[in-house]
C-alpha cells in the first residue's frame, strides 16, 4: 500500500512540475512574460500561460499565443507591431516593449503599466465585448452580453415575487 502512496506521489509531484515549468521557457521569449495581468482578477494577479486561454497555461491557444506560434516562438517586429486581441495597442505597447527594441534576455524598459496582449481590454467596452467567447470573467457589457458572448441574464428573487403576489392577492 505505501509503494501505491509513493507511486501517487510522485506522479502527482511530476504532473504538477511538468504543469508549473511548462510555460516559463516561453515567459522568457517575451518582455515582462512573468508579469502579464490578469484582467480578470482585481488583485495582482497574474496570467502566467501568456498564450493560453487558462490563465495557468495549457490548451487552447489565446489569439496572441497564435501569433506567437506563428512567429516561431520569437518576439519579431512583426509580432510586436500586431495587435493580436483587437484592442487597439499593439503587442509591444501591451507587454512594455511600445518601440519593438527589446531582446530577449535583457530586461524589459517597461515594467509597469501592462495588459494582456490575448484577451482584450477593457473587457467591458463597446470594442472588446463579446470578442473572447472562451473567456468567462463575468464582466457585464453595455450591449447586454458578458465578456464570454452568452446574453446577460436578470435573476430575480422568486421570494420577493411570492411576497408581492401573495400582497397582491390579499388585497
Amino acid at each position: 500500500m505505501a509503494k501505491y502512496a509513493y507511486l501517487l506521489v510522485t506522479i502527482v509531484f511530476f504532473t504538477t512540475i511538468t504543469d508549473i515549468y511548462g510555460y516559463l521557457p516561453y515567459q522568457t521569449k517575451i518582455p515582462n512574460g512573468a508579469r502579464v495581468p490578469n484582467p480578470c482578477s482585481s488583485s495582482n494577479a497574474i496570467w502566467a500561460g501568456v498564450g493560453h486561454q487558462a490563465a495557468a497555461g495549457g490548451g487552447a491557444r489565446n489569439p496572441f499565443g497564435v501569433a506567437f506560434a506563428n512567429a516561431n516562438r520569437t518576439w519579431t517586429m512583426a509580432l510586436c507591431q500586431a495587435d493580436s486581441d483587437g484592442d487597439g495597442k499593439t503587442n509591444g505597447a501591451e507587454l512594455g516593449d511600445p518601440d519593438c527594441i527589446w531582446l530577449e534576455g535583457s530586461a524589459p524598459n517597461m515594467t509597469t503599466g501592462l495588459s494582456h496582449p490575448g484577451i482584450c481590454e477593457p473587457m467591458n467596452s463597446a470594442t472588446c465585448c463579446g470578442k473572447q467567447s472562451w473567456l468567462s470573467c463575468g464582466v457585464a457589457c453595455p450591449t447586454g452580453t458578458t465578456t464570454n458572448g452568452a446574453p446577460r441574464t436578470l435573476t430575480y428573487n422568486v421570494l420577493f415575487v411570492l411576497v408581492t403576489l401573495i400582497i397582491c392577492a390579499l388585497q
